[in-house]
């Protein structure tokens, strides 16, 4: 389940740029409905928001010429008299330019499920990758969702693809491209050797030093950091080790961006949170339903921390309902307990402490959390030598026997 959640990705990334990119297609779900490009569902009762759909749900002529003055680029931006398109639109046409055929993609064998979808390992014009297959687009007496849930699903999926395809960065994992044709319905990202951080800490007999850790939470960090640089920023929302993948070179990478949001602060900071998430990782302000701005993710990024330092699943020891576990975390009556300094390093307790503020503004932003984290690596590199990234062979020997990679 925790790959199904991350999707996959890192051995080697694939250049999806070479594709022959097809506008993709609105997807029709069971009943009728439309969930186009946007993220958004349009029954067949009503007309359709998205001026590249008919009312009958067909797709605009691809031979049409761009709009006088204005051109897309491969980027996603707009140029020329179309620089002041909306940021939802530029996202959109991002998308729409990383349309592949699921008969490109050669299917090894699964290598993870979840509720609504399993994550498969393919090759792809020869290179590894991950294809997350949904099955939000399948009837409900196939096996598919609800039709309630299935348009909620169906934006998830076009969400993910939208912020991916508009995102290049080492700490982020690298999308390849989509698939829109039913009832191949699929994501494809690089595929990350090592599974999900989760795992990794969790599942497995790898021992990790303090040095490795603050690698790995410099890496989690860069990646967030430039969630939260684009303009507007995209804030995450589903920030926890589940959702980090670790590569062959033990590099991590933020993935599944199915909850993420595109921060407007007409929508955004003055709506309503809701209950999205998981519990555990959530910001009180989230859980509580009130405004929320990026700093959710960095109360997160401090569950993360934690989790990291100490081995240990946050709240493992609670034996609550999941309706007083959200209650007590959202009113502070339960917090986690500080880091250990004797295991980590003064610095990093305080870091931890502040990234688990219960004021948002008191959190420090991502771009000071690389600054203390580079000083801290610095701190604990002295308490042994650091293991080239590059050097995988003796990193999956070491992983063999449970030795620790520093």
């Amino acid at each position: 389940a925790a790959a199904a959640s991350g999707g996959g990705g890192g051995g080697g990334s694939s250049q999806a740029g070479s594709a022959a990119p097809q506008p993709a297609a609105p997807l029709r779900l069971a009943g009728g409905g439309l969930a186009s490009a946007s993220g958004g569902y349009e029954s067949p009762d009503q007309p359709s928001s998205n001026p590249a759909l008919s009312k009958q749900g067909s797709t605009a002529s691809s031979d049409a010429p761009p709009p006088p003055g204005g051109a897309v680029t491969g980027s996603g931006r707009f140029t020329g008299s179309m620089a002041n398109i909306s940021t939802e639109d530029r996202f959109r046409a991002a998308a729409s330019l990383w349309e592949l055929e699921y008969d490109e993609l050669e299917i090894v064998r699964k290598i993870g499920e979840g509720s609504f979808g399993e994550v498969l390992l393919a090759n792809f014009r020869g290179t590894k990758v991950a294809a997350k297959r949904i099955r939000a687009f399948e009837s409900y007496e196939e096996g598919g969702p609800s039709p309630t849930l299935q348009p909620i699903l169906a934006s998830f999926f076009e969400r993910e693809i939208e912020i991916l395809a508009t995102m290049r960065h080492p700490n982020v994992v690298n999308f390849v491209g989509a698939c829109h044709t039913p009832p191949n319905v699929c994501l494809v990202t690089e595929f990350c050797a090592r599974g999900s951080l989760d795992a990794l800490l969790h599942k497995s007999v790898l021992t990790l030093d303090l040095t490795k850790k603050v690698e790995f939470a410099v890496d989690i960090a860069r990646g967030m950091s430039c969630l939260h640089a684009q303009k507007p920023p995209i804030i995450h929302r589903d920030l926890k080790t589940a959702n980090l993948l670790v590569s062959a070179r033990f590099e991590v990478k933020v993935a599944d961006f199915g909850l993420s949001r595109i921060k407007d602060h007409a929508q955004l900071v003055n709506s309503r949170a809701g209950l999205e998430g998981t519990v555990e990782y959530c910001a009180p302000e989230v859980l509580r339903g009130e405004p929320y701005t990026e700093m959710c993710d960095v109360w997160s990024y401090g569950v993360v921390l934690w989790e990291l330092f100490n081995r240990q699943r946050p709240y493992a020891d609670t034996d609550l309902p999941i309706f007083l576990l959200m209650m007590s975390l959202a009113n502070g009556s339960l917090r986690l307990p500080p880091l250990r300094p004797d295991a980590t390093s003064p610095g990093l307790v305080r870091l931890v402490e502040r990234c688990l503020a219960w004021e948002p503004t008191e959190r420090p932003s991502f771009r000071e959390v690389l600054r203390l984290l580079e000083a801290e690596h610095r701190v604990v590199r002295g308490r042994g030598a650091a293991m080239p990234r590059s050097d995988s062979a003796n990193s999956l020997a070491a992983q063999r026997s449970g030795q620790a990679v520093a």
